[in-house]
């Protein structure tokens, strides 16, 4: 019979067999051959022998199936049982949502307003339901909250395109809601060949350590797509990376449940590569930002143009109060410009009644004022201020956007417009040629009209007629042309790949973070042609190359590169029927990731995206063409 060795279960050659088969008989029934003709044993002997061959086949197929490399589908269900692991079953559309109640006239929203778990909102076409609850936050808007589509299939949700509040709201609340990111198409059911592959991977998950087991936790989520997971270090920490349609509470809780130390786990990075002395000033940032024009930005840590950050918890040394004006002496310097005026949140002051949120203006590098219409009385406790900097960004490539500045009132009077601003639009003295945009009446809108500076934070521009009342404010560009040189360190929020849940786990309360990545949609054009003398039809071949290197460029694991070899091969694979190998003479590709034309890396094929986005298309994206 079969023999195991170091390779598996070996069958015995059919000589072998024959001649156990006969030494058995014989040793059962001494003189067996006296008795019949020899052609006849000859003839029984070989048939049985057929007989073994067949079952010690059975036997060793039997043995080397016990693995999760050669399993038939129940054997790998019960290895799957075995780790812990089992088939991902499809998944349903899934998007985060962001709501929020701010108005023109109400414009810090209404704060403290729940957000239920089952609270229905739709893109127009389609109906998701949140599946984790949230609440309007101090900012007047909720962070993104996880939601389901009530039906099964998969399609593609565009950012901004859920907007449409389907469960009634209470009179007095003005609640609004839009995906800052694409949803996520739902998954099909899980192949036996991928499930074989996390099976694998589960059983050397205890051996290879917590990266492994941390994957294998969460491709066991429900919804979470294989390909979306991924697992890195980023200096002492760890990044995790999770997408797809899970639900983030599991995500969050598989996260809980794996590593011994939660707060090694950290989100994504947005920095600023560059950031120009321009008009208007423009940031490149270091991943895709995700960001759609309109989005407000903040800038943290910045070296250089220190004067655009958002700086938290700076130490106050005194405060005193003095005909309804609180003047405050810091620590340290706020790194706000002299007479420029910005948001400021003080806290941990005793008394109480000097905390909040003002409107604050620069007095010198360590001073600034702030009013107050009652004296709280003498400070016993002094605490500290997060000065906020908000910018609107204007996108105009999935890695750059420019800096404006909001608008918090323009007035008409005598053809002169005045402009007051939010935070600094940066132009110091003189004049600027500038621009305003968003403004209803439309009439204030304007383009390349002198703006004479006024103060830090306001401006005015010529203007012949009125156009009459204003209903929605708009913005202006940031101008940093005579202010100092970026030198770098600028962090930007928000990153819309961060995503952070509260575990409960009586009586304490945890949070954890992981990346959400982004998706990057993925055209290519290959022109191929042949040497073959009969007709190939190219319709046949665009048809069966496009399916297939859709197929290869919607598998690729997130942050990992499209890589030309295996494209070529495919190519090759799925049009063999139609053009053999050996008649193909040329192959070339053109790809382009989110809108821009990409070679490959120097001296590789490896065409590179962004490291924390996964890679999206369809066979309608895939152009073939025969030269």
């Amino acid at each position: 019979m079969a023999t195991l060795t170091s390779a598996g279960a070996v069958p015995s050659s059919p000589q072998d067999l024959l001649n156990a088969e006969v030494a058995a008989a014989t040793a059962l029934s001494p003189g067996l051959t006296t008795n019949l003709p020899g052609s006849l044993v000859e003839d029984m002997a070989s048939t049985a022998a057929g007989a073994v061959v067949v079952i010690d086949q059975a036997y060793v197929d039997l043995i080397n199936s016990i693995s999760p490399y050669t399993a038939n589908a129940f054997i790998l269900y019960q290895l799957g049982a075995v780790y812990g692991v089992t088939q991902g079953i499809g998944s349903n559309t899934s998007v985060y949502v962001t709501f929020s109640t701010i108005t023109l006239l109400n414009p810090t929203g209404t704060p403290g307003f729940v957000i239920p778990i089952g609270f229905v909102v739709s893109d127009g076409i389609y109906q998701y339901v949140v599946q984790d609850g949230g609440i309007i936050g101090s900012g007047g808007q909720s962070s993104a909250l996880f939601c389901l589509a009530t039906k099964a299939g998969s399609w593609a949700v565009p950012e901004g395109t859920v907007t449409t509040i389907i469960t009634s709201v209470p009179g007095g609340i003005n609640l609004s809601c839009s995906n800052l990111t694409p949803g996520t198409a739902g998954a099909t059911a899980q192949t036996i060949q991928s499930y074989q592959a996390q099976v694998i991977q589960a059983g050397q998950a205890v051996a290879q350590g917590m990266p492994s087991f941390l994957k294998t936790q969460l491709q066991n989520v429900s919804g979470v797509q294989d390909n979306l997971v991924a697992i890195s270090q980023s200096g002492t920490n760890w990044q995790v990376m999770c997408g797809g349609g899970g639900d983030p509470y599991q995500i969050a809780n598989a996260i809980f449940t794996s590593l011994f130390d939660i707060s090694n786990v950290i989100g994504s990075t947005l920095s600023a590569s560059t950031l120009t002395n321009a008009y208007p000033a423009v940031v490149t940032t270091n991943l895709t930002h995700g960001f759609t024009t309109g989005q407000v930005i903040y800038i943290s840590g910045a070296t250089g143009l220190t004067s655009i950050n958002s700086t938290a918890g700076i130490v106050i040394s005194t405060m005193t109060w003095a005909s309804s004006v609180v003047t405050v002496t810091t620590a340290t310097p706020h790194g706000v410009a002299s007479g420029a005026k910005i948001l400021g949140l003080i806290a941990g002051v005793t008394p109480n009644g000097y905390n909040g949120t003002f409107t604050i203006t620069s007095t010198g590098t360590s001073t600034f004022t702030y009013p107050l219409a009652s004296n709280p009385g003498a400070v016993t406790i002094k605490g500290a201020v997060s000065t906020e900097v908000p910018y609107v960004a204007v996108v105009n490539s999935i890695n750059s956007f420019s800096l404006n500045v909001e608008i918090v009132s323009l007035t008409w009077a005598a053809s002169v417009v005045t402009v007051v601003t939010a935070t600094p639009m940066g132009l110091t003295s003189g004049t600027v040629t500038g621009s305003i945009y968003g403004v209803t009446p439309s009439g204030y809108n304007v383009s390349g009209v002198t703006f004479t500076y006024i103060s830090a934070n306001s401006f005015s521009y010529p203007l012949a007629t009125n156009p009459g009342a204003v209903t929605v404010l708009g913005y202006t560009p940031f101008d940093s042309t005579s202010l100092a040189a970026y030198t770098g360190n600028g962090i930007v929020t928000p990153n819309l790949r961060n995503v952070t849940v509260s575990i409960n786990n009586y009586p304490n309360t945890y949070n954890v973070s992981f990346i959400n990545p982004l998706s990057q949609l993925v055209n290519i054009t290959i022109l191929w042609n042949t040497i073959a003398i009969n007709y190939v039809s190219p319709i046949s071949v665009a048809t069966a190359a496009s399916v297939a290197i859709s197929n290869y460029i919607n598998g690729i694991t997130v942050g990992q590169p499209i890589n030309q070899y295996e494209m070529q091969a495919i190519f090759q694979q799925s049009i063999a029927t139609l053009v053999p190998i050996q008649f193909i003479s040329e192959i070339n590709f053109t790809v382009v990731i989110n809108g821009v034309t990409v070679a490959p890396a120097v001296t590789t094929g490896l065409y590179y995206g962004d490291p924390q986005s996964y890679f999206v298309t369809n066979s309608s994206n895939i152009t073939v063409t025969q030269a």
